[in-house]
């Protein structure tokens, strides 16, 4: 289902891109999450939205395998958190944002979110919407 999300979420975007709902893909990951303003750092201000759909944030992350059992993980402890946006972006930088890729689940979720704020609506129902005469 993951991988699946993905690719979903990704088309809700461009819809939303599409119906001039969100700007651009090249906007700051944080102006999204005006809220998080407190987990700005001059690293993090230059990661995009692109990066998140790219799975290059550059941030550090355990993604959720057999190795890590089911609590020992960063996926894990996002889906636990109270605000799972804020623990995502809340994760230290390891990497300048664009240059290495490393899968993250929560990308998707922040994407997600960006989608919902500025749409009102999930990324499933915006493309259930789009496509619905298909």
């Amino acid at each position: 289902m993951k991988s699946v999300s993905k690719s979903v979420t990704s088309l809700a975007l461009g819809i939303a891109i599409d119906r001039g709902l969100i700007g651009s893909i090249d906007e700051p990951i944080l102006s999204f999450f005006p809220e998080l303003s407190d987990l700005r750092s001059p690293q993090k201000d230059r990661t995009r939205l692109s990066h998140a759909l790219t799975m290059s944030m550059g941030l550090k992350r355990v993604e959720a395998t057999p190795s890590t059992g089911n609590y020992n993980n960063d996926e894990a402890r996002m889906h636990m958190a109270s605000n799972p946006c804020r623990y995502v972006l809340g994760l230290p930088v390891t990497a300048p944002a664009g240059q290495v890729f490393f899968y993250n689940t929560g990308a998707l979720t922040l994407v997600s979110a960006v989608i919902a704020r500025h749409s009102d609506v999930r990324s499933t129902n915006l493309c259930a919407r789009r496509y619905s005469s298909l």
